[in-house]
């Protein structure tokens, strides 16, 4: 399969199989997010998998957040849905960024280029292990709304660096069809 096949048939994966990732196909999706571009090389991630029994321990922290967040009078409803989705998926992974202790507070041009650099970094990282699940045959999606219980989380795991997403990877019991996208004409200007 090319590349270019990947990319395109690749698609966010949210209902999945009970059935566990083989320990070798997770260590090959992990090393394909360790390969990615990162600037000055810092390679600014690191994985925490969850599967087996601790997806029942991180359910339940999922959970507490939600209660936490309803408390606080925050709209959780798309929170719930995508967690949800982790609750089903045989594997998650958390995705944080070590070099940052307390996310949004940058308070110079030098720390907000080095975080916006961090961040396409730890994107390209999980970009390169949605397409290698692909090509594995492995669904996957890639979840923002971690943030609603980004503390929880992190407490749970001992980390107290910043988390930035976290990623769902199981086998696909779903074949969704590939949503519309911009044509070339709508999201690119040629300057020649």
């Amino acid at each position: 399969m090319s590349v270019f096949d990947v990319i395109s048939e690749r698609r966010s994966i949210r209902k999945y199989k009970n059935d566990p990732v083989p320990g070798e196909t997770l260590r090959r999706i992990l090393q394909a997010g360790l390969l990615a571009p990162s600037g000055a090389n810092r390679q600014t991630w690191k994985f925490y998998v969850v599967q087996g029994k601790k997806r029942d321990e991180m359910v339940d922290v999922l959970k507490k957040a939600l209660d936490n967040r309803e408390k606080e009078g925050e709209n959780v409803a798309g929170a719930r849905h995508s967690f949800e989705i982790m609750a089903q998926a045989p594997v998650n992974v958390f995705v944080f960024r070590p070099n940052r202790k307390a996310p949004w507070l940058a308070s110079t041009i030098s720390q907000n280029f080095s975080d916006i650099v961090d961040i396409q970094s730890v994107g390209a990282a999980i970009e390169n292990m949605l397409l290698e699940a692909h090509e594995l045959g492995i669904g996957s999606l890639w979840v923002c709304d971690v943030f609603s219980a980004c503390n929880e989380i992190s407490a749970w795991l001992g980390e107290e660096t910043e988390l930035i997403a976290s990623v769902c990877l199981g086998i696909a019991n779903e074949h969704p069809a590939a949503r519309k996208r911009k044509t070339l004409d709508e999201a690119v200007e040629w300057l020649s």
